[in-house]
């Protein structure tokens, strides 16, 4: 494996002060783990099929898992270990059939550390346009996603952005701890409605649906 070697424009991104106070100021990194955000990476590993999910806050020399599934009580790596550093960078989805023999990921770390080798991840933001981490899913065998992986995982990460950036207002007194609170319970309820062994085209449409309910709570 090569030496990790970040370039200047993704370190210029994860090192950014205003990005990291965000994450330490709404308590998404060296955090407790909490049921709202583990409600939503069960629920993508189980639709979408693969034995990791994660919610991934990238420090500014580690990723931090605020939430994850099939990675033991591993709860952050170093940078030269994520996929997810290049999805905060870029501000944009990364989707990888077979990190092995991706351009940039072929060295990377978490492919033998973690059997990570294929990689579904989109960017968690705030309005503030800061990009604090990727929800992703991830498995150990190359896999082409499909079309239905694609939104799905594009519709859950919106509900996880909801809930940061419910935060954020919480955090300026912007909202109450009742809106917040009314926001939890109905993510979870909204991951409580769901089947994962429903079509997932069906899926789609269903988690597009209650998405844009929740959308006018957020």
């Amino acid at each position: 494996m090569g030496s990790f070697v970040m370039s200047p424009e993704v370190r210029s991104v994860i090192s950014d002060q205003d990005r990291l106070k965000v994450l330490a100021d709404l308590a998404l990194i060296d955090a407790d783990e909490e049921t709202v955000f583990n409600r939503l990476t069960t629920l993508a590993s189980q639709i979408v099929g693969t034995p990791m999910s994660m919610m991934s806050m990238v420090g500014n020399d580690y990723q931090f898992f605020k939430s994850a599934v099939g990675v033991g009580e591993l709860k952050s790596t170093p940078l030269s270990h994520a996929f997810c550093k290049h999805v905060v960078a870029e501000n944009a989805p990364l989707i990888v059939d077979d990190a092995r023999v991706h351009p940039v990921l072929h060295d990377n770390g978490a492919i033998q550390a973690l059997n990570a080798i294929a990689y579904l991840g989109f960017p968690l933001h705030i309005a503030s346009g800061k990009t604090l981490g990727s929800f992703c899913v991830v498995d150990s065998e190359p896999r082409h996603w499909s079309d239905e992986d694609i939104e799905i995982m594009r519709e859950l990460a919106e509900m996880v952005k909801y809930e940061i950036e419910a935060r954020a207002l919480f955090h300026k007194a912007e909202i109450g701890t009742d809106q917040l609170e009314d926001l939890h319970n109905a993510i979870i309820a909204f991951a409580d409605r769901i089947d994962p062994t429903a079509p997932k085209a069906v899926l789609v449409e269903q988690i597009r649906s209650e998405r844009q309910q929740l959308f006018a709570m957020a």
